[in-house]
């Protein structure tokens, strides 16, 4: 096939996300062409990354030949789309969909903290056909969920100008930048190329002042720490080395109108510990209509030799009219095709988030519907209930106990409604906080796609009508700790409905909201029954490996189904820390959970609002047995990760959530990984880039704490880490001019500068 045939692409969509209370390796997969078919599953990363850590570290360096590519690429396959799964069915049915006639276009976007999966070179993916994107006209652009949209879909044109920026100072291996002059003056012309030889950051600053450009070519020296961000070698002026961190290479470049950058610099694209810490990463993290729409750059290192070839290739099939995805697919296979056949799946390509109103995995998502946990037990004779309700009200509050279930219930009722609603869009809000009236129509009008919120609640009406709309508002007790605000979210909502005739409201929260027109309808959750409380026991402890047959048999089997009182957040936290079979006896964990719960004390902080009525008995029963496994849970922790349970209760002294960076310096750093302890024991969420409590573990920590002396001698020192370590964060969030819901989590000042790779 002629490189330069073109070939209309079949659009693939992958999104990557991390729900929260998982740890960041594992990740939930959604695939979706723009036919409607598509499926998802959960991918774990964490046996797949130890086994094959030699291989990368090898493929980084490029020092891993064709065979162990293929080895490497037939794995990562398995893992993402594992034999008997709905990932694997989805693939095959858009394999058969899209025919032999069409190159497959995949848009890879990635969510916030799922930095496991980006970091690994997906462009190996190998199925029973070969390399998926090493055929001619394949394609896999890397999108960030979390960047602005691009404000401009950006072409190559006869007008575009290019700025030319090597640099090899003395002290690094040297490298002959003629080839890349020529090329560029060949394919630009002299005129429409400025040359910025053996630069330091000043002069590249200089140059942006004096000429507007829209493309950079940039060829240097390049590498990744481990603890740290991308490093770009420039010349310090004096022709010796600068190491110029991705941050500093950002802010020199950003607000200077450039929409696409070339670098040929090797390990520009690895982010290891955060997502957008990488080179190409923080070029694109800026603001719309200032930033970078797309960045070629590398996971490896960027073999010199035919890295002219490969961007003079790039550019003339974007004169041609390509987008940059497929024009990279070609001519990395032009460029290294039969040379260098362990170096053709690099550089890869990264983009911000496509505009609002094209063609891309956003208009045809399936859900916009968080995932279900992995071991969901479908409870069908709720869920059906609450979607009949649905069909006859306009407003359904599901109410009931902390962690009773109402989360997950609404979720399926909400994705029913997605994929049998009859043209119906759902909008999915998880609110977190207290929100005024401004605040919940600017989530609102975030969700539909809107760059501006809304100056009203009529206005916000009046999108929400254009089609007709579920809304639920899952966690909505969060915005009603008082009377007060409970009646002006009743106010609000009932706003919205009036003005929406169209508008369904489902609403999970502890308790109802109150309103009157329309009339909010209640469907109380309650406990699950013996036999559905044993399936999702069993379900749990078989998914982590914990569940020996032989307790079926045992009368403690019975008397530990008894204590968790049918709920399911006891279900699930006593399962988490349940030893391997045969290290300890069912009958001890019974009694260590009868013996807290014996102790356990209840008080209205746990069910949220001092103001409303007691619990009657059957509640505070529950309420009872989930204090005590949570006390069983941190008795384990504390067993496995001391430390752990100590920064449990170190974070407890900032209720509202800390950004990550933050949480990290309070409890002593990353070397320590206790917050990871605590994603793995599901004690701790992420939201937003932020570190909370699920429900109920707050009021827990909270309580925890109040009986902690050594926390309380020593809450100044910890104030004072948190209050130096968010003004370090938001001086990056500050610096780079990023949006607060999207903070950067770089926060690492001591990056190493080690020597960097050749290329």
């Amino acid at each position: 096939m002629a490189c330069f045939q073109s070939l209309i692409p079949y659009p693939v969509f992958l999104e990557v996300r991390l729900p929260s209370s998982l740890s960041r390796q594992t990740l939930f997969l959604d695939l979706l062409d723009q036919h409607g078919h598509g499926g998802s599953g959960w991918v774990e990363l964490t046996t797949f990354l130890q086994e094959w850590k030699p291989f990368l570290d090898h493929y980084i360096v490029l020092n891993g030949g064709y065979v162990e590519c293929q080895k490497f690429g037939r794995a990562l396959f398995a893992l993402l789309f594992p034999q008997g799964s709905e990932l694997l069915a989805a693939w095959r049915a858009i394999e058969a969909a899209r025919g032999r006639d069409h190159p497959v276009h995949m848009t890879i976007s990635f969510g916030p903290l799922t930095e496991a999966l980006a970091g690994l070179p997906l462009e190996l993916l190998h199925d029973e056909s070969g390399f998926v994107f090493a055929r001619p006209n394949h394609a896999l652009d890397r999108a960030f969920t979390q960047l602005e949209p691009a404000s401009t879909d950006w072409r190559l044109s006869s007008s575009s100008q290019v700025l030319f920026v090597w640099a090899c100072p003395t002290g690094v291996q040297p490298f002959d930048p003629q080839p890349h002059s020529d090329m560029l003056q060949r394919i630009f012309g002299r005129n429409r190329v400025e040359l910025c030889p053996n630069a330091s950051l000043f002069d590249v600053d200089t140059s942006l002042r004096k000429r507007k450009f829209d493309l950079l070519h940039l060829l240097a020296h390049g590498s990744h720490p481990e603890d740290g961000t991308g490093v770009v070698v420039f010349n310090n002026g004096q022709g010796h080395v600068e190491y110029v961190p991705a941050q500093r290479l950002a802010q020199t470049l950003h607000g200077h109108g450039i929409q696409l950058a070339f670098l040929c610099s090797c390990q520009s694209a690895m982010a290891r510990q955060f997502l957008l810490a990488g080179t190409a990463q923080q070029l694109l993290a800026s603001p719309v209509g200032e930033g970078i729409g797309a960045v070629v750059a590398t996971q490896a290192n960027l073999p010199v030799a035919n890295s002219a070839l490969l961007a003079e290739t790039f550019y003339r099939l974007l004169e041609n009219g390509d987008r940059p995805g497929p024009a990279l697919a070609r001519a990395r296979h032009n460029a290294f095709s039969g040379v260098l056949p362990s170096a053709w799946s690099v550089p890869i390509l990264l983009t911000r988030p496509p505009r609002r109103g094209e063609s891309t995995r956003r208009s045809h998502s399936r859900s916009r519907v968080p995932p279900l946990p992995e071991a969901f037990l479908p409870r069908p004779e709720h869920s059906d209930q609450i979607l009949e309700l649905l069909q006859k009200n306009r407003v359904v509050a599901v109410v009931g106990l902390p962690g009773i279930g109402k989360t997950e219930l609404c979720k399926v009722a909400a994705k029913h409604v997605e994929e049998n609603g009859s043209g119906h869009r759902v909008l999915y809000l998880t609110i977190e906080t207290a929100l005024a009236s401004d605040l919940l129509r600017a989530r609102v009008a975030a969700a539909l796609g809107e760059s501006q919120p809304p100056e009203s609640d009529w206005q916000l009406a009046g999108w929400l009508e254009e089609q007709p709309t579920l809304l639920v508002l899952d966690n909505l007790e969060a915005a009603m700790g008082d009377q007060a605000n409970q009646q002006a979210m009743a106010r609000q909502l009932e706003a919205l409905a009036q003005a929406a005739p169209s508008l369904r409201l489902l609403l999970s929260t502890r308790w109802a909201a109150g309103m009157q027109n329309p009339r909010e309808k209640h469907y109380p959750i309650p406990p699950m029954s013996p036999g559905q409380t044993e399936a999702m026991l069993r379900g749990e402890l078989e998914q982590q490996g914990g569940f020996d047959p032989k307790w079926l048999q045992d009368s403690a089997w019975k008397q530990l189904l008894a204590f968790l009182d049918g709920h399911p957040r006891s279900v699930w936290l006593v399962a988490r820390h349940f030893e391997e079979p045969g290290s300890v006896s069912l009958a001890t964990i019974v009694s260590r959970l009868q013996t807290y719960k014996d102790q356990a004390i209840i008080d209205p902080a746990l069910w949220g609002r001092v103001d409303l009525p007691d619990l009657d008995p059957d509640q505070r029963r529950q309420m009872t047995s989930l204090v005590a496994s949570m006390n069983f849970s941190f008795q384990v922790l504390r067993q496995r990760h001391p430390e752990a349970v100590q920064a449990f209760l170190q974070l407890s002294i900032f209720p509202a959530g800390l950004p990550e960076s933050v949480a990290w310096t309070v409890t002593g750093g990353r070397e320590r990984l206790v917050l990871e302890s605590l994603y793995r024991y599901h004690l701790l969420e992420w939201r937003n880039e932020r570190v909370f409590y699920p429900v109920p573990l707050r009021w827990y920590a909270e309580r925890l704490a109040r009986d902690d002396e050594a926390l309380t001698t020593s809450r100044s020192a910890l104030l004072g880490r948190a209050i130096a370590a968010y003004a370090q964060h938001m001086r990056k969030v500050s610096t780079l001019n990023i949006s607060t819901r999207s903070p950067w989590r770089s926060w690492n000042s001591g990056w190493r500068t080690n020597q960097p790779c050749c290329g």
